[in-house]
């Protein structure tokens, strides 16, 4: 072998394409799913990563053992690709008309001439042959190269045009990378020795075929590899390409004007350098051009228009986001509207009485039309599913028979695809785009996409909706509850009231009976003016937990029960002090204690008892009545709206153990039937330390 190529420039650039070409063949064979196609390619790949590597070993160390070993590789390596298209001719016309020794001509041919370079390269680099006339080698080499140019050459001829989008970037990157072989290999023939410029370059070009291939990989799944290539990767890819070339062109015009504008070049210069960077700008932040790289990129590069895992993702980013800019309903338009680039919409939405209303939009003018649910443009909306444009409707309306435009979408202005919202087979609203920044084929992916997109759309809108109803109507609940608990209060304030003014009759003149009537009144009063408040700001209480004394309340109770038989008692014992709100524990002590006047007849007992114990104060309320169950006490006592009075609601003893465990406290009930009840209320005691945090809220 001759040449004057510098050692380092042979070196590096085989070393990278070794490196480029073993990386390449390690991630095919991870994707690898089985198939002889995709094996003869991986080994085409693995020949062209020994090859380079065989040449960089021999650009160290001048051994002649590795230039041929390396020139065989390459052989070997045409003859990969040589038979990758010969199994592909194949698959295209598997019923040859010429067949030899049962083999079909083209594998026979392809066998021998393969065989036959294998071994006139084998002859020529390890003897005599090379040394004394080079131009046989580079002359072998030039024919092989020549040979899978027409191999390739018929690649591309025998593939439909329908299928050629798949193969032509493989043919473009290998057919490019052997025509150069055949300008490196002829020039060396034709003077006798390799150029060395060419020639060292040679493992960086064809490095330069591996996006090619990859992308062909990718593009046929019968070559059973699971290949992905980011769209955002070559979108950016392409956006930086662009933008290289165009400083490129910048920097050359400035040179031309600097230097050929006379006394003006460097002003010259300095303006178009502004200008470039300023183009550039507005170049960058341009939506309609980044719109039209999408669809180019989309049409020339992938089998489909879209990354459906990236626009899904981002489609079910920018629905759920939540983001005080866009709300619920602008959300819906945007989502939609990045799939087919629009720059803005509109949306209507079903209401309670079967009427769209509008009821968003996102850089669209606002309009208060509205349409029924009944109307014919939903009617068809609902019956088909279709996405709509609007500029086809106008071109060709008969190729939507039935469906009937209405005259305010007509003069909509901006007005150009209409999406339904559909979930379960009802339409639940209709989204209106404009115009996209880019011409866009609606074709069957596009409308497919809009269409699936618009049913999770609804599905979302149905989820809101559905999510709202439930807030309202647990906020309905927690007021009708809290409004059963005043009722149920009121219903005792009226009867301590009915009770005095029963007593009045008899005892009106009694001085005692009118002062302690007066006393009642206002007790009365302050606790249907606390129940008003409590309505009016909800179930949780306006004042905070604090330290209050047992027995005071505990003689209110006695007292205000005086007129009822049996009488109150209350056990003497030591003044006792709890956490609570002092109003509502009298009330939970005074229902207790009426529902054991109830249950119990005159002649019986009921005892009230207050005691100190072990970090609590127990109350306990004791009577000799009828007792309970034990099936009530399990399943019915502080069951809500479950009572074996015929006037009771049901509601006392379910709000005296909500409450009592609200404080930190427990209730304990202990019955039998004809033998009594015996209730134990057990709550913190203000003496306790650490007992006062409640009353800081």
């Amino acid at each position: 072998m001759q040449t004057v190529a510098a050692p380092e420039l042979i070196f590096w650039t085989h070393i990278a394409a070794a490196i480029a070409f073993t990386l390449f063949a390690v991630h095919l064979g991870v994707s690898w799913r089985g198939g002889l196609r995709g094996a003869i390619l991986m080994i085409a790949i693995l020949l062209s990563a020994l090859w380079s590597g065989l040449t960089a070993a021999f650009s160290v160390t001048s051994s002649r053992t590795l230039y041929g070993a390396a020139t065989v590789a390459d052989t070997l390596r045409a003859g990969a690709w040589l038979s990758f298209v010969g199994l592909w001719l194949k698959q295209l016309r598997p019923t040859p008309r010429i067949v030899i020794a049962g083999l079909p001509l083209p594998s026979v041919v392809l066998g021998l001439l393969l065989a036959g370079g294998v071994t006139l390269q084998i002859a020529a680099q390890f003897s005599s042959l090379a040394k004394d006339n080079p131009r046989l080698g580079y002359g072998l080499s030039m024919g092989q190269a020549i040979l899978v140019l027409v191999a390739i050459e018929q690649f591309v001829r025998n593939t439909p045009s329908q299928a050629r989008w798949g193969i032509k970037s493989l043919a473009a990157g290998v057919g490019a990378a052997f025509a150069f072989d055949v300008l490196c290999f002829s020039d060396a023939a034709l003077f006798g020795i390799l150029d060395g410029d060419l020639w060292g370059i040679r493992g960086a070009v064809h490095g330069f075929a591996i996006p090619a291939i990859a992308l062909s990989a990718a593009r046929n799944p019968q070559w059973r590899f699971r290949l992905a290539i980011s769209r955002r990767v070559v979108f950016h890819s392409a956006a930086l390409l662009a933008i290289g070339i165009y400083l490129i062109a910048i920097a050359g015009a400035g040179y031309y004007v600097r230097y050929f504008g006379g006394e003006w070049g460097r002003a010259l210069q300095a303006t178009l350098m502004f200008a470039a960077i300023l183009g550039l700008v507005f170049l960058a932040v341009s939506g309609s051009l980044r719109a039209r790289l999408r669809v180019f990129i989309s049409k020339h590069f992938f089998s489909y228009r879209y990354d459906y895992r990236e626009v899904w993702l981002k489609f079910t980013s920018s629905l759920s986001a939540q983001h005080e800019r866009h709300p619920f309903h602008e959300r819906v338009i945007l989502a939609l509207s990045e799939l087919v680039e629009s720059p803005g919409g509109r949306l209507w939405l079903k209401d309670d009485h079967e009427q769209f209303v509008f009821a968003g939009r996102w850089n669209a003018p606002e309009t208060s039309t509205t349409f029924a649910a009944d109307d014919p443009l939903t009617g068809y909306l609902t019956k088909t599913g279709w996405v709509i444009d609007l500029h086809q409707w106008r071109e060709r309306p008969d190729e939507f028979s039935g469906l009937d435009i209405p005259r305010w979408l007509e003069e909509l202005p901006q007005a150009w695809l209409l999406i339904p919202l559909i979930d379960a087979d009802v339409l639940v609203g209709v989204v209106i785009l404009a115009p996209p920044r880019t011409p866009l084929d609606l074709d069957w992916e596009v409308t497919d996409l809009l269409k699936t997109a618009g049913r999770q759309a609804a599905g979302y809108i149905n989820q809101i909706r559905t999510a709202e109803a439930l807030l309202e109507s647990r906020k309905f609940e927690s007021f009708n509850r809290l409004s059963a608990f005043v009722v149920h209060d009121l219903k005792n304030l009226v009867a301590q009231l009915s009770l005095l003014l029963s007593n009045a009759r008899k005892h009106r003149h009694n001085p005692e009976f009118q002062a302690d009537m007066l006393e009642t009144i206002e007790h009365v009063t302050d606790r249907m003016r606390g129940l008003l408040m409590q309505l009016r700001e909800g179930n949780t209480p306006i004042d905070q937990p604090r330290s209050i004394a047992i027995h005071p309340i505990l003689d209110r109770i006695r007292k205000a029960k005086s007129g009822q038989r049996p009488e109150v008692q209350i056990a003497e014992s030591a003044p006792i002090s709890v956490i609570a709100h002092e109003d509502r524990l009298e009330r939970v002590i005074g229902h207790l204690v009426q529902n054991a006047l109830d249950a119990t007849a005159a002649e019986g007992k009921v005892v009230i008892n207050a005691s100190a114990g072990a970090g609590s104060s127990v109350i306990e309320i004791a009577d000799t009545g009828c007792g309970m169950s034990e099936d009530f006490l399990r399943n019915g006592l502080f069951k809500a709206f479950r009572t074996t009075k015929p006037n009771g609601m049901g509601i006392g003893a379910y709000e005296s153990l909500q409450y009592i465990r609200e404080l930190g406290g427990s209730i304990d009930v202990e019955s039998k039937i004809s033998s009594g009840t015996r209730i134990r209320i057990c709550l913190p005691s203000a003496d306790e330390p650490g007992s006062e945090i409640g009353t800081d809220g």
